[in-house]
């Protein structure tokens, strides 16, 4: 990364980050992946029950295996070969988890974050009821305002995770959001979380790398 490109990244997370801190959330600077696993593997507890939101930034970032591997208690409705009943039974405890982990779509330079969901447990466990949220967004994540977070979420996000996930959508076939009547569509919520009233409840790791979609 050229040195220009490299202030700009800065400066961007400065900016970022005093307008979520002036939103009352929580935010940790990270250089890179090891140094925003390393930082959130400080504040956790093998006996907390954690919940695990899909996120392709949490695997990155090298976490979600972490966890898996050295007997955290974790609460993962995305193990292979589950029934659907086993997936939606373990999407509502994550709901009442001591911790929730989960990426963001996008983070607004006016403090925001924007999130599109499927079902809605993702969406809904940042909102309301996990004890204490983290959630991890790379410089990608980064947008000027709401609108362009909705932009970045319906022209790139949607259609990259369709694809990924298989699903029979247009988006996954063209590349472009057409708002389409899927029974297989992965955008069904969307939040915007403006503020947060919980002191100290969601922690923001903002990471100088381009991560997930």
């Amino acid at each position: 990364m050229s040195e220009f490109a490299d202030w700009h990244n800065d400066e961007m997370l400065k900016k970022v980050k005093e307008a979520l801190e002036a939103h009352k959330f929580l935010v940790e600077l990270c250089e890179n992946c090891e140094d925003a696993r390393e930082k959130a593997l400080q504040e956790l507890d093998k006996k907390s029950s954690i919940g695990i939101g899909g996120s392709m930034t949490v695997r990155e970032i090298g976490l979600f295996d972490h966890l898996k591997d050295n007997g955290y208690n974790i609460i993962n409705p995305y193990v292979p070969d589950l029934s659907s009943e086993q997936v939606f039974d373990l999407r509502r405890k994550t709901l009442m988890s001591d911790l929730f982990l989960a990426g963001c779509n996008a983070v607004t330079l006016e403090g925001e974050v924007v999130n599109v969901d499927g079902y809605g447990n993702r969406v809904a466990a940042v909102i309301f009821g996990p004890e204490k949220v983290f959630l991890f967004a790379g410089m990608n994540k980064i947008v000027l305002d709401r609108q362009q977070a909705l932009d970045r979420i319906f022209d790139i996000a949607a259609p990259i995770n369709a694809k990924r996930l298989s699903r029979k959508t247009p988006c996954a076939v063209t590349g472009l959001c057409s708002d389409c009547d899927s029974p297989e569509r992965i955008c069904n919520h969307l939040t915007v979380n403006m503020r947060q009233n919980i002191p100290d409840r969601i922690t923001i790791f903002l990471i100088k790398e381009n991560l997930g979609f």
